[in-house]
């Protein structure tokens, strides 16, 4: 009963259609050289929109498929529309009612799609994508600040967006991305010495600010930070308690 209650649901076909994405992603990557790889890829994204239409996923790949065309107009309305659909899943996550259930069982975009998106709206490299990239990767960090690429990525972009009141925000993250780097084993601390290509890079932005920074401080505990895997089960108990009524 539960499978044939779930097998066209909405947790159902965001599976299929995140598998579509994938196939996409595919003929963009290994199967890139095939003589049909654009067109098997429109077809494989076309199949994901028809069977999820507000699946973000469909929406990142897609503007990912129109940087490779070299339509950036396109690919930044769909960048954005991914964007803007993650920011209302996920609000929906963090604010579980009853009546939301099918909603919140659906599959949420994982961490890696997340930054493949972020590594989009700083390639367009303009005004407002930058800003929705550092919103974007901010939220990342509150969900595992442990990856040294959303660190990067975020010293990136808030290099790039090259604005003076940026400056303590990038010092902050250059920072962060210096502390997990050391925690990593990627830096040696203090002689702040590194074979890793993003440490060094990261390092390079540290030197041009003259920062003086104390790796072995304490950071206090964020009380604030996103527990997602905390939402998604909540969001689970919600449909288990509803299921086990309406089989009562």
């Amino acid at each position: 009963v539960y499978s044939e209650k779930y097998s066209e649901g909405p947790e159902f076909k965001r599976k299929v259609s995140t598998a579509c994405c994938a196939a996409a992603e595919i003929f963009m990557t290994d199967l890139c050289d095939e003589e049909d790889a654009e067109q098997q890829c429109s077809d494989w994204l076309n199949r994901a929109l028809q069977t999820d239409p507000i699946n973000p996923e469909v929406f990142r790949v897609m503007a990912d498929l129109k940087i490779c065309q070299q339509l950036p107009s396109e690919a930044r309305e769909m960048a954005i529309k991914a964007c803007d659909i993650w920011s209302q899943e996920l609000e929906t996550l963090m604010n579980p009612t009853n009546d939301q259930v099918d909603q919140l069982m659906a599959e949420f975009p994982s961490y890696e799609s997340r930054i493949s998106c972020a590594k989009i709206l700083i390639e367009l490299n303009e005004a407002d994508l930058l800003e929705r990239a550092v919103l974007l990767l901010e939220q990342l960090l509150k969900e595992d600040d442990s990856v040294l690429m959303t660190w990067y990525l975020l010293c990136l972009t808030l290099k790039t967006k090259n604005e003076n009141d940026n400056l303590s925000a990038l010092e902050d993250a250059i920072e962060g991305a210096l502390r997990v780097s050391r925690r990593d084993g990627h830096l040696k601390y203090p002689e702040m010495i590194t074979e890793d290509e993003l440490v060094l890079e990261i390092l390079n932005w540290y030197r041009e600010l003259g920062m003086d920074c104390d790796l072995d401080a304490i950071e206090e505990d964020d009380d604030d930070i996103l527990d997602l895997e905390k939402a998604l089960k909540e969001a689970e108990s919600f449909d288990t308690d509803e299921f086990n009524t309406n089989n009562n």
